[in-house]
């Protein structure tokens, strides 16, 4: 992806030459609108036919019949590449090779969007299709009990499940192809540094530990003087005892509990038979 705004429209303009034959110039479009562009780009594929590829193949096969010439024109006049398996057809065929090449030429972007959506489709429906026959090929022997030949059954369930891969296959990728938008890629954005600069005037850690040093040196006496005496943290639990060792309890503040009450500990016995019993008299 272009990140200059120029390069990407020269390079626009060099890939409508390539596969429309339209001469834009990348200084003065035809339109500032993308959506007229791309009107008069479909309106020009309907139009190319057999007639201007006829013309085009006469091009391409006057440099040469051979596979390095005409992969040498396709690569710069069109900017596609010819694969080793389209050399081979070149040797055997090349006149008929270069003419569908170019009636093709339109809509490949599209054939190879579809290839790849049929691969990705397949590879994982393949998948599911070898689990679900290693389930079926688990539980075959049980058909014996209802006086079915499991190898029989195996036969037609086997057969069943791959048409049901091939129809989801076919369901998936044409549903693919025909509602897939290609959707703007969003620029990453940098991260921002970990740490800012530190310091005023020497603007580095170092320099702001340097020069706080010597006030830390000379003043850590007085510092340590003025600082209140700080007490080590305490557990939750030994701070609330603290807490309530040091202030006083007022004993007219504590309610009294009859004997026949329940006891606020929360045991639900009577306060005379828990914390209010009296301790047994020793002989």
């Amino acid at each position: 992806m272009q990140q200059d705004a120029a390069a990407a429209l020269a390079q626009f303009c060099a890939f409508v030459k390539a596969r429309y034959g339209l001469a834009w110039d990348p200084a003065q479009l035809p339109s500032n609108d993308p959506n007229e562009l791309r009107r008069q780009l479909v309106e020009r594929a309907a139009a190319i036919g057999k007639a201007e590829a006829e013309s085009r193949a006469a091009q391409c096969l006057a440099r040469g019949r051979d596979a390095d010439s005409i992969s040498a024109w396709f690569a710069e006049e069109c900017m596609v590449r010819i694969g080793e398996s389209e050399r081979e057809e070149i040797a055997t065929d090349a006149d008929g090779f270069v003419r569908r090449k170019l009636l093709d030429l339109p809509r490949l972007e599209l054939t190879a969007f579809e290839r790849w959506v049929l691969l990705s489709i397949l590879d994982n429906a393949w998948k599911d299709n070898l689990h679900s026959m290693d389930q079926i090929r688990d539980a075959i022997g049980l058909r014996a009990f209802s006086q079915k030949d499991p190898r029989i059954e195996f036969k037609r369930e086997s057969a069943k499940v791959f048409n049901e891969m091939q129809e989801t296959v076919r369901d998936r990728v044409t549903d693919i192809a025909f509602r897939g938008r290609l959707a703007p890629q969003t620029p990453r954005v940098a991260p921002r540094p970990a740490m800012a600069a530190a310091g005023a005037g020497t603007g580095t850690v170092a320099g702001a530990l340097a020069g706080a040093a010597p006030a830390a040196d000379g003043g850590a006496d007085t510092a340590a003087r003025s600082l209140p005496e700080q007490r080590p943290q305490q557990p939750p639990a030994a701070a609330e005892r603290a807490l309530a060792a040091e202030s006083p309890v007022d004993p007219a503040s504590i309610p009294v509990v009859g004997r026949n009450e329940p006891c606020p500990c929360g045991s639900g016995m009577k306060y005379r038979q828990c914390h209010g019993k009296k301790p047994e008299a020793q002989e």
